[in-house]
């Protein structure tokens, strides 16, 4: 099992998407290991939701949770706030479409912000001009720093109808392509 692919990132992926105007409210069934890592070999079922929309009703999220955000939020404000139905964790989303996960002790667990293309990192730019020059099309990247987990960069990207998800170190390596 690939450890890049957690259900925590394809969470913020969601968010991600759904921040940046996309509809999206539910994802396709997945299972995880006894390590809590997405298997991505299972047949497809009925959706399930991954997170509840809480934007106006800030009163689900405990203080200290707000508190401990806004402190690993530095001078960005927070815009909103996302609770996950499965697993509690609360996602503050800052106004520059950054998310911020939290779990309900108060302790940071991961970031995951966009990454316009001209300002990644040249090792990572240069993984994705391999794809690029293959045919396929950037939709986005995210950057997933995570607290227990290496960080790694997740492209998304299409060639011919066809979504993938790259996943790269900040050194350039290509940890996984996981085609949808």
């Amino acid at each position: 099992m690939n450890k890049w692919i957690s259900t925590s990132m394809l969470a913020l992926n969601a968010v991600i998407h759904q921040v940046a105007g996309g509809a999206v409210t539910t994802t396709t069934r997945v299972t995880t290991d006894d390590a809590g890592y997405w298997n991505k070999n299972i047949p497809v079922a009925t959706p399930i939701i991954v997170f509840q929309d809480q934007r106006n009703n800030q009163g689900n999220v405990p203080e200290h949770v707000k508190i401990a955000a806004a402190k690993k939020a530095g001078s960005q404000k927070i815009d909103h706030w996302i609770t996950t139905v499965n697993s509690g964790k609360h996602l503050a989303v800052l106004e520059n479409g950054t998310v911020i996960e939290m779990d309900t002790v108060g302790n940071w667990l991961r970031t995951a912000k966009k990454v316009r293309r001209k300002k990644l990192p040249a090792p990572v730019a240069a993984a994705l001009d391999v794809y690029l020059g293959k045919g396929y099309r950037h939709e986005r990247t995210l950057y997933i720093e995570d607290a227990k987990q290496e960080s790694v960069f997740i492209a998304t990207m299409h060639l011919k109808g066809r979504q993938s998800k790259i996943y790269i170190d900040r050194y350039g390596e290509v940890k996984d392509d996981v085609g949808e």
